[in-house]
């Protein structure tokens, strides 16, 4: 069945492999967030360790995690720096006041496409797009989910600034507070906001309209 739609789907997209950059992208910021996961578990058992020996194993690992994590982060630098191509994307997201170097590489690494969706696209990729929750007649508040998590979790820090900072953020957040909405909606709104406008910046190559004034 399978090759048959094949057959008779004129629409289909052959595969195309990643190009290597974009692959060691993907590698070096998935290794990131592991040792920056490791790092997190080995600090919290330190809070609930008593024992002399089991400290100073732990103090001893975090460090290690700790320049491992600078090495990489450095290294990660360096592979954007030197391709002409991500280094353009990251310097094109970061116009926009907000996005600073992490959540720019997080986007390289998880959200390649950035640039080639729709509005809506983006948004849902991202897991910022609200979806109805009705069933029958029952109606419930509209909530978002699925999309990308390291992306998602990428956008809320930046959101959270981006309300704080930068001043056309700052006003859309202020309109809906007005309106009376909760702040998780406010924020997940910013997330959508900056998705959908980072999208379209890499779609047309243009830097953030705001960006002189800002």
């Amino acid at each position: 069945m399978l090759a048959l739609f094949g057959l008779k789907t004129d629409s289909l997209r052959l595969y195309a492999s990643r190009a290597p950059e974009l692959e060691a992208s993907i590698d070096l910021r998935a290794r990131r967030d592991q040792i920056q996961a490791m790092l997190l578990a080995e600090t919290n058992r330190l809070e609930h360790v008593r024992h002399e020996s089991v400290t100073k194993s732990l103090k001893e690992h975090i460090e290690v995690l700790r320049q491992g994590l600078t090495v990489l982060e450095t290294t990660i630098a360096a592979h954007i720096q030197a391709s002409k191509e991500l280094a353009r994307k990251a310097d094109l997201m970061r116009t926009l006041k907000s996005i600073g170097p992490g959540t720019a590489t997080v986007l390289l690494a998880y959200m390649p496409e950035l640039g080639a969706f729709s509005r809506a696209g983006a948004a849902s990729m991202a897991g910022v797009a609200p979806f109805d929750d009705e069933s029958g007649k029952t109606s419930l508040p509209r909530h978002v989910e699925a999309g990308r998590a390291a992306v998602r979790k990428a956008l809320y820090m930046a959101a959270l600034t981006a309300i704080r900072y930068n001043p056309i953020m700052k006003s859309f957040a202020e309109k809906l507070r007005r309106k009376g909405k909760p702040a998780k909606v406010v924020i997940t709104a910013v997330m959508r906001k900056l998705i959908v406008t980072l999208n379209a910046m890499l779609r047309t190559g243009e830097p953030w309209s705001h960006a002189k004034t800002a």
